[in-house]
């Protein structure tokens, strides 16, 4: 898996989604549903930068049903943050906010504030979008309040 993260930070997400799903089809022969889970979630994320929205929403899906009880809290933060970036892609704005939403309640109780950050920004894009300016700022200033906490830890 390490791997897919190392070929979506070098630009390479196809490569990146191959490496993925070696990773979960692995994880899933040898039982692991929550390494599954966290392999399919972060396969949307290479997915939404080729454009393949659909598939991206399928994957994330699977990981969230994989992903279940307290354990499997990352995991489903991370596939809700992508279904969010793919329903985002496919223009349907409130669908995408709801899952940000969701993602960054996991986030929050986790104390991830990497991924909490960029999912209030993404939030604010949204929201700024719709017009809706002083939500927009309240999401912005949550993710600069994460930021400064997450500068603080490294």
């Amino acid at each position: 898996m390490h791997l897919g993260r190392i070929h979506l930070a070098s630009g390479r997400p196809e490569k990146a989604v191959n490496h993925f799903s070696q990773a979960g089809g692995l994880f899933a022969l040898y039982g692991d549903p929550h390494a599954e889970a966290l392999a399919l979630g972060n396969m949307g994320g290479p997915l939404i930068l080729l454009g393949r929205y659909r598939k991206a929403l399928d994957v994330c899906q699977e990981a969230l049903h994989l992903a279940d009880g307290d354990d499997g809290r990352y995991h489903r933060g991370i596939a809700l943050a992508n279904m969010g970036g793919a329903y985002m892609g496919l223009g349907l704005m409130d669908t995408a906010l709801s899952c940000y939403s969701e993602g960054a309640q996991l986030f929050q109780q986790l104390g991830d504030h990497q991924n909490l950050v960029t999912t209030l920004a993404n939030m604010s894009s949204i929201l700024t979008q719709q017009g809706e300016f002083t939500r927009a700022r309240e999401m912005q200033q949550r993710a600069e309040s994460s930021l400064r906490r997450l500068n603080r830890t490294s």
